[in-house]
């Protein structure tokens, strides 16, 4: 293979990020749910545009206390309240959540506040008994960039691009298809013919407010293949994948990492659809499978949280270098392997006081003498400071006792009163009615900066 080291970025000295921003406290606003009864979050969105709550639940109680919920979605621009059946799917950037309601199939764009059945445009509602496990009726890809539904007569998939509402239809095997879930790669899906072992051997479904039909609606194949890859453009692939199918290429959807080790270099991990991460005598490098090139991560130490979207579709994630005598932070274009250097990690434990949230920003506490918490940008590379500060979740910190949400794009804070159910991504705090620090009952409620941002 070809191994090339790029000039530019991948000088380490030569590509530093945009410097440090305090991160400001700011006034806040409150926005009154109008419900008072107890329950359990099933979706806030990264706006805090909807938030989906299961009513007449009691949270700390054992999940006897979820055995006749209501699930109730919040529009909290319009002021509008509804009942859902369930919510199938969300997107893993916290913009697009997909729910039913009876023979309506809703697609939810929290940005924009607009929805679309799929129910009118052919989608197949029938639920299984994998439903609390994710619903089989929609399903996003791992990136947040393809949403996939069903239509039947014959079975096929139905892949979407988010960003350009561009569809194409992927043929299903002609044996009863379980599931079918977009990878992530090009044209790529993958139908089920068995139910996934996730939750066909789970004693317990990961929400326990979900009540899934007793008995499946299909039995499972005992003929192989158990899964099979179909291509938009015809290409099939059958064979049992198991639990490992995830890690395809684009033009040999077979080959899993253990095929690119060598005498020299294993492989470690798929990193993006295209590249995977080899650990050489000499250095480490990212290999790009379908063209064999190859390309030198210069002082490369480890990656840190998960891949991130950009809005121009290429994949960012953010990992630790060397440089002289330390370590500092740096983000990785996984299209070409550029490096881009960021902060000094300080005391860096990236499995102690450090979170990443839906849109790829990592919180992270140094730990040392002075308490310091960062916020790190794996896309563009900025940087938000908070002095003092120890990380409870993603957007919510404590300074001195007090609790903080923080809007890390926007490099702000407000004040808390007590900690919150969860904190969306524009530092948006929802508020249950009981609160747990003075016992006192209120309603559900989100406190948000001023001008909260609804677009990202």
């Amino acid at each position: 293979m070809n191994r090339a080291v790029l000039a530019g970025c991948l000088s380490l000295a030569a590509c530093v990020a945009p410097g440090v921003a305090d991160v400001r406290l700011v006034d806040s606003v409150t926005i009154d749910l109008g419900e008072a009864q107890p329950g359990r979050l099933k979706w806030l969105s990264a706006n805090a545009r909807f938030v989906a709550l299961y009513l007449g639940v009691d949270a700390r109680a054992s999940d006897r206390a979820c055995a006749d919920p209501r699930l109730v979605l919040f529009d909290t621009v319009r002021g509008t309240r509804e009942n859902l059946e369930s919510i199938v799917a969300v997107d893993p950037r916290g913009r697009y959540a997909v729910a039913l309601l009876g023979s309506q199939l809703w697609l939810i764009d929290s940005e924009t506040g607009l929805r679309e059945d799929l129910a009118r445009r052919g989608a197949d509602l029938t639920r299984d008994d994998g439903a609390c496990w994710g619903g089989r009726q929609a399903v996003f890809d791992p990136w947040g960039q393809e949403l996939l539904y069903l239509r039947t007569d014959p079975t096929r998939a139905v892949v979407r691009r988010l960003a350009t509402g561009e569809e194409y239809e992927v043929a299903a095997p002609e044996r009863p298809v379980i599931r079918a879930t977009p990878l992530g790669h090009p044209g790529w899906v993958r139908f089920d013919m068995r139910r996934p072992s996730s939750w066909r051997h789970a004693a317990e479904p990961p929400d326990p407010c979900c009540r899934p039909p007793v008995d499946p609606l299909w039995e499972d194949e005992d003929s192989w293949p158990w899964y099979s890859l179909r291509h938009r453009d015809g290409r099939t692939m059958d064979e049992d994948f198991a639990d490992d199918a995830a890690l395809l290429w684009p033009s040999q959807p077979h080959i899993s990492t253990e095929s690119f080790s060598t005498s020299e270099c294993r492989a470690n991990e798929r990193v993006s659809p295209e590249a995977v991460h080899l650990s050489c005598t000499s250095d480490e490098r990212l290999l790009w499978p379908t063209t064999g090139r190859t390309v030198v991560l210069e002082n490369f130490r480890g990656w840190i949280g998960e891949p991130v979207l950009a809005s121009d579709g290429r994949l960012w994630r953010a990992a630790t270098v060397s440089q002289g005598h330390g370590v500092r932070f740096a983000r990785v274009d996984l299209t070409d392997g550029r490096i881009e250097l960021g902060p000094e990690a300080l005391s860096f434990n990236w499995e102690r006081g450090s979170r990443q949230d839906r849109r790829g920003w990592l919180l992270v506490k140094n730990y040392r003498s002075d308490p310091l918490a960062f916020a790190y940008d794996p896309v563009t590379g900025r940087t938000r400071e908070i002095t003092g500060a120890d990380v409870l979740a993603p957007g919510l910190v404590v300074v001195d006792g007090q609790h903080f949400a923080v809007d890390v794009s926007g490099a702000r804070r407000i004040r808390l009163d007590s900690q919150p159910a969860a904190v969306s991504e524009n530092g948006c705090a929802l508020m249950s009615p009981t609160r747990p620090e003075t016992g006192a009952l209120a309603t559900w409620s989100l406190q948000c900066p001023t001008e909260r941002t609804l677009r990202f």
